[in-house]
């Protein structure tokens, strides 16, 4: 038993050195490809400096992160990384398409955009005596809400707009940013494209009650079963690991490892019967996107982005915005698109406007109940692709309980959000690098001290 014991302890250490190794170019992989990413966006996208960026974006994540080596080559677009060896990366920027990180040959690579430049549509900014005088407004209070909270600013917030009745009444950036720059979405991605799906059924082009119908799902139920409506509202039933702690988890691979995002996602068995069960989803997401990207390609000639340009971005004068995506050429849907903050609140203000802009139906007017309508297995937080302010089932309350249930939102990682608010005929855009497991917490007691700044449309 004792010899046993002693010659087994040599594999025991052989397969913990294993395992170690594995973890760690799991990590490296999934790190330096992550950092090549953002740093190529910020620097060639948001146009910051490297210095700038390196110093503020990557703290807080994980100390091998200030391991990593990072040359951005300012001549080529590129910024290639490394981790000891283990991990090496390199993202490409590519002119109206942003950045990804190389995996094989990229779509677009050698493209200049074609598209011609957006004519400016400035949102409309309150004078100050229409902020003072405004019925609604406790403008001093406001204004002392939102200086007080960039000058503690432990929750690192980047850029704040208050806009009421469709004028900019207050906005605040931290140093380094401005109403221009133009700051990453995440997973606010997914309500512009949603957006997009919008435009597309009005169009006529889509069916949300009709099966999505992924080439990977070819003799499988799921292709026939499966509808835009279920890859919306997050109920696909497939088994999707949503888990970025994990280098290994589906969302890093596909996002850090694939070329083609849909595809990886795709290969997701089926875990529940569609609507049955609500799973938050990145994957689902990207099937979404390269699922319309296809319908628009083959009804009208032109991908996704261009069709983006034509519907969304150009009616809205969005000059900022770029919609990146991935090595295979489809929209990154769950989390890669850039705006600044005046453009995301016009995108806020197109859903309280209900898809009008300046005389022009981008989306049908009840496009906006449909997202914002329940997903019931979602205890009634998530609609179409939009979060919502509801209660739950039994003690579970709405996130901000001081606005009214009719409250929805974009929401990305490290808080990125814009806040549609009817009732006071509102949008809030809240943009920042807020890190930890209660981003929300961190961020909710400034948004909810403007219920006590602006009244409801009720009251005058």
């Amino acid at each position: 038993m004792k010899k046993i014991l002693l010659l087994s302890i040599p594999v025991l250490i052989f397969s913990g050195l294993v395992i170690g190794i594995a973890k760690v170019n799991a990590f490296a992989r999934a790190g330096t490809a992550y950092t090549a990413k953002i740093l190529c966006s910020e620097v060639f996208v948001a146009g910051r400096t490297a210095q700038t960026v390196n110093r503020n974006e990557f703290d807080d994540i994980h100390p091998m992160f200030d391991k990593i080596t990072r040359h951005v080559d300012e001549a080529a677009r590129t910024v290639s990384t490394n981790l000891y060896g283990f991990g090496k990366a390199q993202a490409v920027y590519r002119e109206g398409r942003g950045c990804t990180v190389k995996v094989g040959l990229l779509a677009h690579q050698e493209e200049q955009s074609t598209q011609p430049p957006i004519p400016a549509n400035p949102f409309p900014v309150a004078s100050r005596r229409e902020r003072n005088q405004h019925p609604r407004i406790d403008y001093p209070k406001l204004t002392r809400l939102i200086d007080g909270g960039f000058e503690d600013n432990s929750a690192r917030h980047r850029a704040l707009i208050v806009a009421v009745d469709g004028k900019i009444v207050y906005e605040r950036y931290a140093d380094y940013f401005s109403p221009a720059t133009p700051m990453l979405s995440w997973s606010a991605a997914k309500s512009v494209l949603a957006t997009l799906v919008g435009i597309a059924v009005k169009d006529g082009l889509i069916d949300i009650n009709a099966p999505v119908g992924v080439p990977e799902w070819r003799g499988d139920k799921r292709r026939s079963v499966i509808s835009w409506d279920d890859m919306l509202r997050m109920t696909s039933g497939l088994d999707f690991e949503e888990d970025y702690s994990n280098p290994n988890s589906d969302v890093n691979r596909m996002l850090f490892k694939s070329r083609s995002m849909a595809q990886s996602a795709a290969k997701a068995p089926a875990k529940y019967d569609p609507g049955t069960v609500f799973s938050y989803s990145s994957g689902t997401s990207n099937i979404l996107a390269r699922s319309l990207g296809d319908v628009v390609e083959e009804e009208l000639g032109v991908d996704l982005v261009e069709y983006a340009y034509e519907k969304l971005l150009k009616p809205l004068g969005m000059q900022k915005t770029v919609l990146e995506t991935d090595a295979g050429g489809d929209f990154v849907g769950s989390s890669y698109m850039y705006a600044s903050p005046r453009e995301w609140l016009k995108l806020g203000q197109l859903y309280l406007n209900k898809g009008k802009w300046n005389g022009v139906q981008i989306f049908d007017e009840d496009w906006d109940a449909y997202v914002t309508s329940p997903t019931s297995v979602s205890e009634n937080q998530y609609g179409a692709h939009f979060w919502l302010n509801r209660d739950g089932a039994g003690d579970l309350k709405r996130k901000l309980p001081i606005f009214p249930e009719d409250m929805y939102y974009f929401a990305g990682h490290d808080g990125q959000y814009v806040f549609v608010e009817p009732t006071r005929n509102m949008v809030v855009v809240r943009l920042g690098l807020t890190r930890g497991k209660s981003v929300f917490n961190q961020v909710a007691p400034l948004i909810s001290g403007l219920a006590l700044s602006v009244q409801p449309l009720s009251v005058n």
